[in-house]
């Protein structure tokens, strides 16, 4: 947070001077829960100086009379030290849980940390459908990532997940029902929050199980080649390894710690592969 002093020097015989301080946010950290939604609100529904005005007249929080005299160029730089305030795809969730109808729903943890091998693809299927127009697929994003807490304490240390677990794509699609009429505001922001776990994801693993990025290629597209058959071919060639347990197993693991492994299988392939060249380079013909 960013500590500011407003000082109106005294102008006229009736105009009184004074002076307030304010907290100017530096972060979404820095904002509670219920602000985050509502300045995302009028990110994605005004017109970005609009919304950093109203946004700007907020945190301000002035009396109308003290708002009127407040001189422009001040109000230009409360306005300025808040630019960071942007709508963009992002791996930390803007908020880690929201109440509708009763219910509080939880999101996985930063960078997908806590998400499971059976959420990540039903989640990028409805996350590449709403962005290709389907806007239903929307809510059945958010259905998928945002499940209310479990009973048991015990459960949540042992996972790692305050979330309930969810065991199929039906699971989700009942979310969906009871998740109906939940604001645009914290869909789109479990979206962005999703497409940011995506390039992430992409980012960390590329060159491994991913295609190593080309300069000039889209990395949404990319990614999707990377995985040979998709991610559900992958689940059934570990299941039938073993290492995980059985596919339903496989489904309810850590998915970064899948992927882990499958960057562990790629570089023993890649090392066994760069010593076989060499020794076929030595071996006199």
């Amino acid at each position: 947070m960013i500590d500011i002093t407003i000082n109106k020097p005294r102008q006229g015989f009736f105009a009184f001077p004074w002076s307030v301080k304010r907290m100017i946010p530096e972060a979404w950290t820095d904002l509670t829960a219920t602000d985050r939604i509502r300045y995302l609100r009028y990110l994605i529904t005004l017109d970005r100086p609009v919304a950093l005005t109203k946004i700007a007249e907020e945190i301000l929080a002035l009396p109308r009379r003290r708002f009127r005299q407040l001189p422009p160029e001040l109000f230009v730089q409360v306005v300025d030290k808040i630019a960071w305030m942007t709508a963009e795809p992002t791996p930390e969730p803007l908020f880690s849980s929201f109440e509708y109808k009763g219910i509080r729903y939880h999101l996985p943890k930063a960078k997908f940390k806590n998400g499971t091998c059976l959420e990540y693809p039903i989640a990028d299927d409805y996350y590449t459908a709403f962005t290709n127009g389907d806007n239903d697929a929307l809510l059945m994003l958010t259905a998928t990532l945002c499940r209310k807490a479990k009973d048991k304490v015990n459960d949540v240390e042992r996972t790692g997940d305050i979330r309930v677990e969810m065991l199929s794509r039906s699971e989700a699609e009942a979310n969906a029902i009871r998740l109906a009429g939940l604001p645009i505001e914290v869909q789109i922001a479990v979206m962005l929050y999703f497409g940011g776990v995506k390039q992430y994801i992409y980012d960390t693993y590329a060159g491994w199980i991913f295609q190593k990025p080309d300069p000039d290629a889209d990395p949404a597209e990319s990614e999707g080649d990377g995985v040979m058959f998709g991610w559900w071919g992958v689940y059934m060639d570990i299941a039938e390894s073993g290492i995980f347990g059985t596919l339903q197993q496989v489904y309810q693991s850590n998915f970064h710690t899948l992927c882990m492994y499958l960057t562990k299988k790629k570089k023993e392939a890649d090392d066994a592969e760069r010593r076989q060249i060499i020794a076929n380079a030595s071996t006199p013909d």
